[in-house]
């Protein structure tokens, strides 16, 4: 049944109502049983009828959500900043960038600044590092704790510097990538000043 009908059956019971048998009769009360059956009839066309259309609009984000996926299944891409200053720090000692901004694959950890390679790959890293007022700042990218990569900065005159890095490396799945202190003492400077990041080229 649908809803015209229904409101036609509702047309005539008040039709009935007017010139039928007095309203403590019998009839009256299966007539009035009728009209909410029929009220419930209607509510529950509207109620399917908004079921129909939430489970549609459901499909098409899970349509999307999948399309989404599969356009990132299998990359790799990673941006961090530092946030906080990071002074003092002893040779070797890895830098950390502690704020995720990007962060496709998830194979870079905030908590210790390791980035993880997940499979054999050509992966692009650039870092950018701000030293600490009138700082002067060895840095280096190592990979498997291995130096490879020297950058440097040195702020003069109560003033900052900042020095810049761009690699591209081959990997192996696990091998592992850091932002390193090189010097004897380094004092970085935050306030997302300092970056990492990286991504998987083929």
């Amino acid at each position: 049944m649908n809803a015209l009908y229904f409101a036609q059956i509702l047309l005539l019971i008040q039709i009935v109502n007017v010139h039928g048998e007095p309203h403590c009769s019998r009839y009256h009360y299966e007539e009035k049983m009728l009209e909410k059956m029929i009220r419930m009839e209607i509510r529950m066309e509207e109620i399917e009828r908004k079921l129909q259309k939430a489970e549609e609009t459901n499909k098409l984000l899970t349509d999307d959500i999948k399309d989404l996926q599969s356009h990132t299944v299998g990359k790799v891409a990673f941006f961090a900043i530092a946030k906080a200053h990071q002074l003092g720090m002893t040779k070797h000692q890895i830098v950390v960038f502690e704020e995720i901004v990007t962060h496709i694959g998830s194979s870079y950890d905030k908590t210790c600044g390791k980035f993880v390679a997940p499979k054999n790959g050509d992966y692009v890293f650039f870092s950018t590092v701000l030293g600490h007022n009138n700082a002067m700042v060895f840095l280096h990218v190592a990979v498997n704790n291995q130096q490879k990569t020297n950058f440097y900065a040195h702020g003069l005159n109560n003033g900052h510097d900042s020095t810049s890095v761009t690699v591209l490396y081959q990997l192996s799945e696990g091998d592992i990538v850091t932002i390193r202190n090189a010097g004897l003492k380094g004092d970085i400077h935050g306030s997302e000043y300092s970056s990492f990041g990286g991504f998987l080229l083929n």
